[in-house]
């Protein structure tokens, strides 16, 4: 079994530079935590970027709302990756579907395209999905690096089992990264499933939209416990 990864959400630079001093293995950097992340400001990431040793992952979503994207904001997004990978990104999240609830496989083609061998992951849009079995194959043969999923519940742990069928269809390529609810206080029920899989937490101080570097080190030490 692969070393589980955890990867911290991060809302503001504020709260990149906080999980940067944190045991985190991976930031996830994007905006607006009430409407579940957006593009954030690529001004000033460069600089943000020397300022953390961690790799970082930009969330590359134009607007909140549904993940239904003419193709002008399609275009819109991929010159948003074009511009966080010359701010120095490591990675990207993104997603797309069409109506009714599947896969957007042309805007996902150009937003993966643009990544240009970048590593990405397809976000919380995957636990929309119809037909999830498919969608999950279709996003291994797009290359998908990683699959952010509660399960296709609101809750990590209510999905246990389809996170285990999840990662039995995933293959040795493309990890699956478990989120929606995520704390110290539930993570060790998912970790006595004995499944292999990375983790993704917002870690937040209550009441704020900063990482909690306490609660971050309590999940890191039940991942070391693997």
């Amino acid at each position: 079994m692969v070393k589980p990864l955890l990867e911290i959400a991060c809302f503001s630079p504020q709260a990149l530079l906080q999980a940067a001093g944190s045991a985190a293995d991976r930031l996830e950097y994007c905006a607006h935590y009430i409407h579940g992340g957006i593009t954030p400001p690529v001004q000033g990431f460069d600089l943000l970027r020397k300022q953390v040793t961690q790799p970082i992952y930009a969330m590359i979503r134009c607007r909140a709302g549904d993940f239904v994207y003419s193709n002008t904001e399609v275009k819109r997004m991929q010159q948003q990756i074009r511009d966080f990978q010359s701010a120095g990104a490591n990675g990207f999240v993104f997603g797309a579907l069409l109506p009714h609830d599947r896969l957007d496989q042309f805007a996902l083609e150009k937003l993966a395209q643009a990544a240009d061998e970048h590593p990405w992951t397809f976000h919380r849009a995957f636990d929309q999905v119809q037909e999830p079995e498919i969608a999950l194959e279709t996003l291994r043969q797009a290359g998908c690096s990683n699959l952010l999923t509660s399960g296709c519940t609101t809750n990590a742990l209510d999905g246990i089992q389809w996170l285990r069928t999840y990662r039995a269809l995933a293959g040795p390529k493309m990890r699956i990264l478990a989120g929606g609810g995520l704390r110290s206080h539930n993570l060790a029920l998912l970790l006595a499933e004995g499944i292999d899989l990375d983790y993704h937490s917002a870690a937040l101080l209550p009441g704020t939209e900063i990482p909690d570097l306490q609660e971050i080190s309590r999940l890191k030490q039940l991942l070391a416990g693997q």
